[in-house]
């Protein structure tokens, strides 16, 4: 199943750790997920589309927070239940995936240059079940999906020239 999100907010960090672990450059989006009507949240009385996703954009190959191999995909997509002891917590996505290091380095660049006039970001997610003429994510019985592809789309929109405006035409007085 794919999920279009159009990120509203991109953070780019330079980190270091004594460890390495952590250490380097890392990328965050928060965004609005679109076109998902037809995905329905089963077990929860969230809808997908009300929902905030916050994504990581990784370089290199997809593994755990261990360092073993993610053992499917290129990242996750995990649903976190609103806390009802908590009047300010809210459901949300968090997720992450990795790219390949040049392409990592390509949509650094580009959020960085900050030149473009919108961005989508489409995650093909899964496994979820087929339910009707749509699709259902049981989020109470598999609350992670793997993100099995993603892509992003920055559209650069060039500003319309100003037509040059004819000379005017100067009368006997002027």
């Amino acid at each position: 199943m794919f999920i279009n999100l159009e990120p509203y907010e991109w953070r780019q960090s330079l980190r270091g750790d004594e460890t390495k672990k952590y250490a380097g450059r890392g990328m965050q989006l928060s965004a609005r997920m679109t076109d998902v009507r037809d995905i329905e949240l089963l077990n929860t009385d969230e809808k997908l589309g009300d929902i905030i996703a916050h994504i990581g954009i990784h370089s290199g190959e997809p593994t755990m927070g261990d360092g073993k191999p993610l053992e499917a995909g290129i990242g996750l997509f995990v649903f976190n239940e609103r806390r009802p002891s908590d009047e300010y917590s809210e459901a949300m996505i968090i997720g992450w995936f990795c790219l390949a290091p040049e392409d990592y380095d390509e949509v650094w660049r580009q959020v960085a240059d900050d030149n473009y006039t919108s961005c989508t970001v489409t995650l093909e997610v899964g496994p979820m079940q087929h339910k009707g003429a749509g699709w259902a994510w049981d989020v109470k019985r598999e609350s992670k999906l793997y993100v099995d592809n993603g892509q992003l789309y920055f559209i650069h929109s060039r500003a319309k020239k100003e037509e040059p405006q004819p000379a005017r035409k100067r009368g006997l007085f002027g």
